[in-house]
Formats: structure tokens, sequence, C-alpha cells
């Protein structure tokens, strides 16, 4: 297609996502921006949208301090801000926080990290909805990715346009896409090495298996993927009504709750705030669950609550794997005793009465 024609097909596809997002006129929403391509090009569709919508748009920016020139990435973003005339805010995860992700991969820990921040800057500035640039590319790599860690029903419908509060308007958009519509319009951005560090799962699926499945099925292979996770959306919409009629039926006991994590340094650095030491994603410590009657529903169902309760006393879902569930399903069923060291340090008890799953207090 010549420029023009790119450029009208890809703002048709973002103005339709924008629309399955619901997102009202009138809104107060705070764009993530990393400073690399994908989440600067959402910035400037998203400004291009506002003034007919009368939107408010502000900006995010969490530096996990993994890099030495981090901050220049949180610099950039700062100045990038100011040429827009767009309100940002800056978060740093402090290092406390990474040292009580032990157990989680780095790229887990960061995810669960940056959420925290985000949902933190728009709570403080009334921000409604928080918009994220994963594209097309990352919708087909989370997919392989969680089908590789044994990822049930709902883990592969993979990401969606809209979940609760988090928008995703660029799944139906390819990387290649963005980066050339932001070429063509002289957009500026930083390239983060760690994208191209084998070290991480995400970026071997990228570099070697993406490329391997294109050569032998063509190049379609990530618009294929993505449209295999939207026609898992339907069945993962019914499993999840059937697990919270479930969950509410067993009325699950919580623990108390553990402290809240603090997520950034004190004091902050220019142009960035501390994540407050409270009120930061609290939650019960254990879970009970009523092992006769968790063992009457479908195994799906099952399957589902496990998870749910999993979350909830926090652990981070993408580490409970397929044989995790699998075998904890097989207690609920046995009247056997069972002890099950979970990721994310968190403990499974299975006898003839409840089920258990605690989170254990690492040392640091």
């Amino acid at each position: 297609m010549r420029p023009n024609q790119n450029e009208f097909s890809l703002r048709a596809r973002f103005r339709h996502a924008l629309k399955k997002s619901r997102i009202q006129d009138g809104s107060r929403l705070l764009v993530a921006v990393s400073g690399g391509c994908d989440s600067v090009s959402l910035l400037h569709l998203v400004l291009a949208e506002a003034p007919q919508r009368n939107w408010t748009v502000h900006v995010g920016h969490v530096d996990h301090g993994l890099r030495p020139d981090s901050r220049d990435d949180a610099e950039f973003v700062r100045g990038l801000c100011h040429a827009l005339d767009v309100p940002s805010h800056g978060l740093r995860v402090r290092e406390e926080a990474w040292s009580r992700r032990r157990g989680e991969s780095v790229e887990a820990a960061a995810r669960s990290l940056r959420r925290k921040a985000l949902r933190t800057i728009a709570l403080r500035n009334d921000l409604e909805c928080v918009l994220l640039g994963q594209t097309r590319d990352d919708q087909a790599e989370t997919i392989l990715l969680r089908l590789l860690r044994g990822s049930g029903v709902r883990g592969l419908g993979a990401m969606r346009v809209r979940r609760g509060r988090w928008i995703r308007p660029l799944l139906s958009i390819g990387r290649e896409e963005l980066r050339s519509r932001a070429t063509r319009h002289g957009l500026e951005w930083r390239e983060d090495p760690w994208n191209q560090d084998p070290r991480f799962d995400r970026v071997r699926v990228r570099r070697q298996i993406l490329p391997a499945l294109e050569e032998a099925f063509g190049p379609s292979v990530h618009t294929v993927l993505s449209r295999s996770a939207s026609a898992l959306h339907s069945v993962s919409d019914f499993l999840d009504e059937q697990v919270t009629a479930a969950w509410q039926e067993l009325s699950p006991h919580p623990g108390p709750g553990p402290s809240p994590d603090a997520v950034c340094d004190e004091p902050p650095q220019p142009g960035t705030s501390p994540v407050p030491g409270t009120g930061l994603d609290t939650g019960p410590t254990s879970i009970r669950l009523e092992r006769a009657r968790l063992a009457t529903y479908h195994p799906a169902v099952t399957e589902g609550i496990l998870r749910r309760a999993f979350r909830a006393v926090g652990g981070h879902k993408p580490q409970l794997g397929l044989a995790h569930i699998r075998a904890l399903e097989e207690a609920v069923r046995s009247t056997k005793p069972r002890s099950f060291d979970l990721p994310g340090n968190v403990q499974a008890t299975v006898n003839a009465r409840e089920v258990r799953l605690v989170k254990g207090i690492e040392e640091s």
C-alpha cells in the first residue's frame, strides 16, 4: 500500500479499537510511555484523537532502575511531554520492591511493579483509563509464551483491547507498521537494549521462534495467532462466569493482609514521585477453600478457582504453570493429604477438610 493508504488503514484500526474499548467523551486518560517507538506512537495517535473527544491526556513513565541509562529514558519522556504540552508523571521502582519479587523472572516482576506504579499515578491524578502500547507482535509473542508455559484457555486468550482500566488500542497493528509510520512523521524514540537480550524468554520468541514460524508458514503468523486469541475470548468469558459463581459459593476465608509494598525511591528524582507506602495492592496472605465442595466442580472450574486463589494471596499468574494446577487439582479430588511449594513463595496444603494457600514471608 502507498503511505497514505497505510496511514488510513492504521488509523482506522486504531479508531476501531478505541470504539471497542468504550472510552467515553470527556474521559481523563493516562498513556504509559516508556520512550520506545510503540508507546511514543501511541501517544501521538491518542493526542490526534483527543480534541474531538474532549479527552484530557496525561503521560506516565516508570523507571525500573535496571539499566545505567534508564534515567535518560525518563528525561527523554519528560522532554517529549514538554514539547507536546502534556502533563507527565514519573515513578522510579526502588530496590526494596525488587527484593520482594524473588522467585519471579525479571520480566514478570517488572510488569507487576510497572502496573502498580501506573495504577498509583492514575489514582493520584483522577485518571480513569491507562492506555498501553502493546502491538499485534506483542500479542503473538504472549500467546506463544503462555502456550509454552502451559496456560489454560483464559491465558491463551492473551491480551484484550480492554480489561478493567487497562486499554491496548494497538493490538491490531504490527510493530513494523508503527515504526514505518513514526519514521514518516519524523517521530523520535529511544531503543531499549534489553529488547535484544536473548536471556529473556520474550526476546527469544521474538528473534528465533516467530521468524522460524514465518519462514515455514508465511508472514501472516502474527495475525493468525492474534485471531486465535480473539476466538478464545468468548470461551474464556463463559468460564470466568462459572468460576466467579463457584468462588462466591465457596466463600473463601482470607487470612490477614500483608504489609503494602512501597515501590519507589525516596527521595524522588527530579520529575518523579515516590509511591506511598500505604494502600498499594494489599490482600490476604492465605486463602482457605472447602475441599469437598471444590471437588464437585468441573475440572476447568476447579482450575480457575485455584488460579484465582493463587493470585489472591499474591502469586503472579504467569508463574503458575499447567503442571502446578494439574497436581493441585488431583490432590483436591483425592483424600490423601498433600503439600506443594508453588512459584512466588506460595505454599499449598490439601487435606480432607480444606485447601489452603499461603504466601510465605521472605527474609530480606
